[in-house]
Parts: structure tokens; sequence; C-alpha cells
């Protein structure tokens, strides 16, 4: 018994601890602050790009996309969503949890990321964990899970590197 609930604790402490860490810039260049792994900035695609070429692959690894951030994770950055014109953002996590993005001012600014594309199915639980993380209210977070019944499938995406313009400018 003793034993299941040293498990139990430990598995609490790495949900609790997994999106923590500062979310500091690994390098800044000209008006772009890179996160995680430099990233070379040549041949990126659209998120409507990637969405059309995962229709006729599972998963494609070192891609680039670039596009405009929804929001990010907005209790340690360790999400974002990057918008899509097809209406489902894509949501990018980062491998291994190893870096953040900033949880505020981001936002609207234009981003390049490189990683790997996998189409899986979010659980309702990770979709909850997910409302839990982002910056609304609790009436609007309640609102968002209620309707949350079904597994989804998405085109996960987990990135290696990050590039964003502008967050030289908040402060």
């Amino acid at each position: 018994m003793t034993k299941s609930i040293l498990i139990s604790a430990l598995a609490l402490m790495t949900i609790l601890f997994s999106c923590s860490g500062p979310a500091e810039p690994s390098k800044v260049e000209g008006n772009k602050s890179f996160y995680g792994e430099e990233i070379a900035l040549d041949k990126a695609i659209s998120i409507n790009e990637l969405t059309a070429k995962m229709k006729s692959n599972d998963s494609l690894s070192d891609v680039l996309i670039e596009g405009e951030i929804v929001e990010t994770c907005a209790v340690k950055g360790c999400w974002m969503t990057v918008s899509n014109q097809d209406g489902e953002d894509l949501r990018v996590r980062f491998k291994d949890y190893g870096f953040f993005v900033p949880t505020e001012g981001a936002g609207g600014k234009k981003v390049a990321f490189r990683g790997k594309a996998l189409k899986s199915t979010e659980s309702v639980e990770m979709q909850h964990h997910y409302i839990d993380d982002a910056d609304l209210s609790d009436e609007e977070k309640v609102k968002q899970k209620q309707a949350i019944t079904e597994p989804k499938d998405v085109i996960s995406f987990e990135a290696v590197g990050v590039a964003i313009t502008g967050m030289d400018e908040v402060k």
C-alpha cells in the first residue's frame, strides 16, 4: 500500500512540475527570440500546408512551420497554439518539456518552429488539461469542459526549437 501511495505521489509531482521553468530565450538575434534549439529559418511551410501534407502522411519529421501564435499556456508556457485558417488551431508542445515560451505577450506574434508532426487522438482528459492551462475565467473553463465529451483526432506537433518575432518589444 505504501509503495502505491509513493508512486501516486511521484506521478502527481511529475504532472505538477512538468510545466515548470523559466521562459527565457536561448538566443536573441535582431527581433527574433529563440527558445529550445536554435533553428534555421529556411524553407518554412504554413500550417495549412502542413494540414494538407498530413492527409497523406501519419507523421512528418524535421519540418519547419511558420504562422501566428493564438495563445500560450498561461501557467508556464509549456505549449502554444498557432492559427490555422481551416478553423482548428495547431497545438505545439515542446520536446521533453525541455524549454518553454512566454506566458504573456506572445499572442499575435509571428512564429517559426521546427520538429515533428504526428496524427494522434487527444483524450477528453488532455483536452480538459489544456483548458485548465488556458487564460480563461473559471466560468469559461467549466463551459468549455462541459462541451467536450469525446476524444478528438488532431495533428500534434512536438517542437525542438521555436523562433518568435517581436518578443523583444514586450517588456
